[in-house]
């Protein structure tokens, strides 16, 4: 009976564990970088000036935002990241 609490005890540990673990933090502070970058870009007129350039650095937005829709938000941080330094 001992074995018996003990091994459901430590499943509800291990349970619990892996519960924090997956309850990762949307990145909003690398979403709110590279949205400041963005935004410096359009003013600069990068979309006019250096539009190869903008389309990366667009792209590479627009994925880390797909990737937060889907609450992927490791992804998305590494994709915010990018973005910011390519705008």
């Amino acid at each position: 009976m001992k074995v018996g609490r003990l091994l459901v005890a430590v499943l509800a540990v291990f349970a619990l564990v892996l519960v924090m673990v997956g309850c990762a933090k949307p990145p909003e502070a690398e979403k709110q970088a590279a949205k400041a970058g963005m935004d410096a870009a359009m003013t600069a007129g990068a979309d006019k000036y250096a539009k190869g350039e903008w389309e990366g650095a667009k792209k590479a937005w627009d994925g880390a935002e797909s990737q937060m829709n889907e609450k992927k938000y490791k992804e998305a941080k590494q994709g915010y990241e990018e973005a910011k330094a390519a705008f």
